[in-house]
């Protein structure tokens, strides 16, 4: 089940997944969990008796930390039992090296300018909150262009290092 609070974005998805009866979009605000937990599209295509894995896709830094983010995501995961899944990405300056950090922080800044929802960048620690009372699967919460867990033997990128600022990780619940 996919959620989005931009009309069009829905509307887009639901075209795509028209043929498909095991996923669906629901025209909503993340921010609102129990509106969303409660709506019966989402009673109807989930069922959190079954497993669940919860993917936070380049979504959790468009909610800013006066919205109450942890309570926000902690709502949502109160739902999940041992064995469920997080999956999610997120923005930080954790891996940003200096050389590349003034441009990087310019294009942010042009871009918040510009957007109704404004990206929040976190540390490392903020975003390891989100995977409290889990376990992290291998590699762990890492840049994007190292969550290659299916490569055998997979080597980071070091030529990558310094120039992402989105990491990403999977957490199974205990």
């Amino acid at each position: 089940m996919y959620v989005d609070h931009e009309r069009v974005a829905v509307d887009i998805g639901l075209e795509i997944l028209e043929d498909n009866p095991h996923a669906t979009f629901l025209h909503a605000d993340m921010r609102q969990p129990d509106t969303i937990l409660r709506n019966p599209t989402t009673t109807s295509m989930l069922d959190f008796t079954e497993p669940i894995a919860m993917l936070w896709g380049s979504m959790l830094h468009f909610i800013d930390d006066r919205d109450d983010l942890f309570g926000i995501f902690d709502r949502y995961k109160e739902l999940l039992k041992p064995g469920d899944h997080i999956a999610l990405s997120h923005v930080t300056w954790h891996f940003v090296n200096d050389n590349r950090a003034e441009q990087t922080r310019s294009g942010l800044d042009a871009y918040n300018e510009r957007v109704n929802e404004n990206l929040s960048v976190r540390d490392l620690d903020s975003i390891m909150r989100f995977f409290h009372g889990t376990e992290i699967a291998d590699p762990g919460v890492v840049p994007l262009p190292d969550c290659k867990p299916d490569v055998p033997n997979h080597q980071a990128d070091h030529s990558t290092l310094g120039r992402t600022m989105v990491v990403g990780g999977v957490g199974g619940l205990r």
